[in-house]
């Protein structure tokens, strides 16, 4: 996972996608090289892309809401479902691709930041090296919004200096705060049970699972990974 600084474009996701590159046009110089800082983009297959990312469709920065990938029968490959939310206006749309289509995913000025405190439905993060401060709607993170705990690191995007999208580690570790006991014996059981984690998200999670635990979660599909030791 890559993670940019401050000023630098950068995306999370590996590089194996191929380089940057842009539009040629009969421009100069200091007009070439600021649209190669914002438009550059990363080639990326649609059953590898995630919440949260920033694409662009058509000429117009979309932030993946939600994503659904289908998976096929035989000789069918499957398709990926996406809401998306236009940066700009803000609408939503619909968008399906097939497994194999690939997406160009927009390279941001992406920053840590770490999360503070939920007000109605701004979210409140704070830059551990310079302590300064940015409050965001929940739309920017997408269907992610809710696994927020103190301290937890998030990752802001920024376009042109105002942040246009958010995102969390692909795995973020959470405790168990509420769970349903199992009967003795029956922990072996392949039937996953509800269990409320500190953020107050629902997850499904193994039998054995008991409250007070702590476990990691896929924050792309909402699942349980493992119990953290």
């Amino acid at each position: 996972m890559l993670r940019s600084i401050q000023g630098v474009v950068g995306i999370r996701i590996g590089t194996a996608f191929g380089s940057p590159t842009c539009r040629q046009s009969a421009v100069s110089g200091l007009q070439l090289a600021h649209q190669f800082e914002q438009a550059r983009e990363v080639k990326q297959q649609a059953t590898e892309i995630r919440s949260g990312q920033i694409i662009d469709l058509k000429g117009r920065l979309m932030q993946i809401q939600k994503y659904q990938h289908t998976q096929g029968s035989g000789r069918q490959l499957g398709n990926v479902q996406l809401e998306l939310r236009d940066l700009k206006s803000g609408s939503k749309h619909q968008q399906r691709c097939r497994s194999y289509d690939t997406v160009d995913v927009v390279r941001l000025d992406d920053r840590t930041y770490k999360y503070l405190y939920t007000e109605g439905s701004q979210l409140h993060f704070m830059h551990p090296d310079t302590y300064e401060q940015e409050t965001v709607n929940k739309e920017l993170f997408a269907d992610m919004h809710d696994y927020f705990v103190e301290d937890m690191e998030a990752f802001l995007s920024f376009h042109e200096g105002e942040v246009v999208a958010g995102a969390l580690p692909q795995q973020v570790l959470l405790s168990v705060v509420s769970t349903d006991t199992v009967a003795k014996g029956d922990e072996k059981s392949p039937q996953y049970k509800p269990a409320v984690v500190g953020s107050g998200r629902k997850i499904m999670v193994p039998p054995f699972i008991t409250t007070g635990e702590r476990i990691l979660v896929d924050t792309r599909e909402g699942t349980f990974v493992k119990r953290a030791r």
